[in-house]
């Protein structure tokens, strides 16, 4: 952290060190501008792709693709995630770097909340900071989204695609959605060897693909294992000591399934909620998606938002 830049006047607080506010933190600060950038989490430096989201699921993907004989599924799949922490832990210590380095940029963990158009409270670990600056850049991304399900909540054997990186690798797993994230992970647990089960409430899964891509996508899952049920409309999810169960209907008809962890994979929601927006008159939609002009331009003008 570059103590000394706090106590000078700021020229732009980027909220959230995904990609376009790192760089653009980056690239400010080196034309002269003194920057602040928050971050509600030390595990996320560099933002989703490099921590939870693109890299770290594709090493998990090459890495269930190697067939090694000899080696057991659990022990194969503890191996891989161990492989994914140390690269996304060397790629955040990168970025961290990359910015905390520069003598115009102040580094905050911390979660930012709105005061005012040009203001923000940071609540650190430690203390609790205000900061105000000419232009805020809000880059807080989106996180997954929980549907309005009983039972739906994240805990235990129910995972979204974050916790889900570092379960035990469960024999049997329940996938929520057919959308790219949930195919992606019942493509990693079917290839680790998991028995999956993909209840995707759409006439197919991958509904945004065209059909002969998605027709082959589903080949390469049943391939692997994978089982795909369509026109599945989840209604409830319970858990126990022993197994989690999903309870679903498909053309009326009530079933269940029940399986050693559920994957719920419906989206993702802006994650909004905690900025207080309207603290800076900053106008939202239904979702918590923040309404911006063509030029990226907030209700506020000034304020920017990616």
């Amino acid at each position: 952290m570059r103590t000394e830049t706090s106590s000078g006047k700021l020229d732009t607080i980027v909220i959230g060190w995904g990609k376009g506010g790192k760089t653009l933190a980056g690239a400010l600060a080196r034309a002269g501008e003194k920057v602040a950038i928050v971050e509600q989490s030390a595990q996320m430096y560099g933002g989703t792709c490099i921590n939870i989201g693109c890299v770290p699921t594709k090493a998990l993907i090459h890495d269930a693709e190697q067939h090694v004989e000899g080696i057991p599924a659990s022990q194969k799949f503890d191996n891989a995630v161990q492989r994914r922490d140390d690269l996304t832990a060397l790629l955040r210590a990168k970025n961290y770097s990359m910015l905390n380095d520069l003598d115009s940029v102040l580094v905050l963990t911390g979660r930012a909340s709105f005061t005012g158009p040009k203001s923000i409270k940071v609540r650190t670990e430690e203390e609790e900071l205000e900061l105000s600056a000419a232009r805020i850049i809000i880059n807080t991304g989106a996180q997954p989204a929980v549907p309005q399900i009983p039972g739906a909540s994240i805990g235990g054997r129910v995972h979204d695609s974050t916790t889900i990186q570092h379960a035990p690798l469960p024999k049997s797993l329940v996938v929520v959605g057919g959308g790219y994230v949930g195919v992606e992970f019942a493509s990693v647990f079917g290839q680790f060897g998991s028995k999956v089960t993909v209840l995707d409430r759409g006439k197919r899964a991958l509904s945004k693909e065209d059909a002969d891509v998605a027709s082959e996508v589903q080949s390469c899952l049943e391939d692997a294992g994978v089982t795909i049920l369509s026109k599945a409309q989840v209604t409830g999810i319970s858990q126990d000591s022993s197994c989690a169960t999903v309870s679903f209907e498909i053309g009326g008809e009530p079933r269940q399934i029940s399986a050693d962890a559920v994957l719920i994979a419906l989206g993702r929601t802006p994650a909004t909620r905690e900025l207080n927006l309207e603290a800076a008159g900053i106008r939202s939609g239904e979702r918590g998606e923040i309404m911006v002009d063509e030029f990226l331009a907030t209700s506020r003008g000034r304020l920017c938002a990616r």
